[in-house]
């Protein structure tokens, strides 16, 4: 089994020597197939319990006709920001949401601004 393993992992290795030594031993674990783990089967965040919001906030004004005080996390993107599923951000910032995350968007920052956070200040 041990050499068996060694033999595969210079193989794999493409000629490099690796060494066996115990528990610290350089082993990739990709070599070992696993299932991957569905994204939403992560324990949900303790925002969750406030449910979905019915869109993602671009600014102080919208934190507070949601109620929020902060976002947990705030998405900085150069591109107009949808809330469509056909758009990036959109899908990142609803699985985050899923995740029961606050999440806000910042889109398209003036980028000649010094202004650390132009829109969703507090976040």
């Amino acid at each position: 089994m041990k050499e068996s393993l060694y033999m595969a992992l210079n193989v794999w290795g493409q000629g490099q020597k690796r060494t066996l030594r115990g528990m610290n031993a350089p082993v990739d674990v990709s070599l070992f197939p696993r299932a991957a783990k569905p994204l939403n089967s992560y324990r949900k965040y303790w925002a969750a319990r406030f449910g979905t919001a019915p869109f993602l906030p671009m600014s102080r004004a919208e934190m507070d006709k949601l109620g929020w005080d902060s976002c947990d996390i705030v998405l900085v993107t150069g591109d107009a920001y949808v809330d469509h599923p056909s758009f990036g951000m959109a899908v990142i910032g609803r699985m985050l949401e899923n995740q029961g995350f606050r999440v806000g968007i910042i889109a398209q920052p003036d980028w000649q601004s010094a202004d650390p956070s132009p829109t969703c200040s507090g976040a």
